[in-house]
């Protein structure tokens, strides 16, 4: 699976590292982003610069003791923009479900935003 994928966030932001993640994506670490998975994200500049790395072989639910199994992998994408589609969090389609990804900086606000009645997808 690959733990991040993201865009470059909206302005305002401060800079941030690939290691951080937010409404634009970034280092989801989702074990769910595996081949055949798609993957949604807001974009909110212009080119929307994509990036994606940190390969894992094995990992369970989040990386909470920040360790996964890290490997190399090639990657096959491809990326279409749906014009007039609000995100409100990054979503993961697995082919069996929809995943809404909750990222934030204590667990209580990760599982509102992630919260399918949030309004992940408008």
């Amino acid at each position: 699976m690959l733990g991040c994928i993201g865009l470059v966030p909206d302005f305002g932001f401060a800079p941030f590292s690939t290691g951080d993640a937010g409404r634009y994506g970034g280092n989801m670490d989702y074990n769910g982003v595996v081949e055949g998975s798609t993957v949604y994200l807001e974009v909110t500049q212009p080119g929307a610069l994509l990036y994606m790395g940190d390969a894992h072989a094995a990992m369970g639910e989040g990386e909470t003791t920040e360790w996964g199994l890290e490997t190399s992998m090639d990657v096959e994408f491809s990326v279409d923009v749906i014009p007039g589609k609000f995100i409100s969090t990054p979503c993961v389609d697995t082919g069996s479900h929809i995943a809404a990804v909750g990222l934030a900086g204590s667990i209580d606000d990760a599982a509102k935003n992630g919260h399918l009645g949030h309004g992940p997808m408008a």
